[in-house]
């Protein structure tokens, strides 16, 4: 079977166009799931910011003389925990969103890349015998 156009016909360039768009569509997907991961992120500012509220009420008993002062500095320190807890998860989430594009881009490329130029060069080797 032969096209004047295309040169002889491939059966191979169907099989390797699936293979590609296979690839292509798994690396999409695990960025995709990766990406949804990130959200975790907000879950766990969340849960900094609400024991930042808690460090603010533990500092808040501190005049109560039953108490003491021990409670103003555990307040002050679940209060400093949970500002590091927010902002390493605000860090995380941006890191598991570089992940998710990286790891994508990797998982589409990485197994289709070789084999696409491969095919191409096989390919163009071929043209450029038929047209001798």
């Amino acid at each position: 079977m032969t096209d004047r156009r295309r040169g002889p016909a491939d059966p191979w360039t169907g099989v390797i166009a699936t293979w590609c768009a296979l690839w292509l569509v798994v690396g999409v997907w695990t960025g995709y799931e990766l990406w949804q991961l990130s959200d975790l992120g907000m879950t766990v500012a969340g849960s900094g910011r609400a024991l930042e509220s808690v460090g603010t009420a533990l500092e808040s008993l501190a005049p109560v003389p039953v108490v003491g002062d021990r409670t103003a500095e555990l307040g002050a320190e679940v209060r400093a925990n949970a500002a590091q807890i927010v902002s390493g998860a605000g860090e995380a989430r941006g890191s598991m969103r570089r992940l998710a594009v990286l790891l994508g881009l990797a998982i589409s490329l990485v197994p289709s890349a070789p084999v696409l130029a491969l095919h191409l060069a096989v390919r163009r080797g071929r043209l450029v015998a038929a047209g001798s």
